[in-house]
């Protein structure tokens, strides 16, 4: 459903991506043992008067439980967006993380994950792409971007909530300029 909706909406064909869901967040964190989140102080008194925890303005290492409620803090100042940057944040440290481990550490983890995750690989694709780009993973530069831009919507109000209008060719036209796409494929 992702894939189509990418396509439909914004002219994109993604191959051989790979979707997360909550669900899964937790267990794949896990899978890692946790990760260091760098908290503000809003955002760790949020999560301490919430669970009971003691977490601390600065980094702390999070476990799935701790980093997809960090995940989807909604209340704080920002509302979704902050939220979804939060979701980036967290993926960047796992994806970090594993640029980190030892390729024999990083094949169990990839065998770990393939159940928790949905994708259009089959497990042999993925465990081979994992095996080829490992070698290359220290000096891989990740960049993480959101839909939409920031100049990519407004915002107005339907039945009494606010919501996000996109303009779907601001957007379809940043997709293009990230990952490109070939409509004539």
């Amino acid at each position: 459903a992702l894939y189509n909706t990418l396509e439909y909406n914004f002219g994109v064909k993604v191959d051989h991506g790979v979707a997360v869901n909550f669900a899964s967040f937790q267990k794949v964190i896990d899978a890692v043992g946790a990760v260091d989140i760098e908290l503000t102080a809003s955002e760790a008194n949020h999560l301490n008067s919430r669970n009971g925890w003691a977490l601390k303005e600065g980094v702390n290492s999070l476990d799935g439980e701790k980093a997809l409620a960090y995940s989807r803090i909604r209340k704080l100042q920002g509302g979704d967006f902050n939220r979804t940057n939060r979701q980036r944040t967290v993926m960047m440290a796992l994806l970090n993380k594993a640029k980190t481990m030892p390729v024999n550490d990083l094949y169990n983890l990839v065998e770990a994950l393939i159940p928790l995750v949905v994708t259009d690989m089959s497990n042999s694709e993925i465990i081979t792409m994992v095996m080829d780009l490992a070698p290359l993973l220290q000096n891989l530069e990740i960049v993480s971007q959101r839909i939409p831009t920031d100049d990519g919507y407004y915002m107005t109000m339907v039945d009494g909530m606010s919501v996000l209008i996109p303009d779907l060719e601001v957007n379809r036209q940043f997709l293009v300029d990230t990952i490109g796409t070939d409509e004539n494929e």
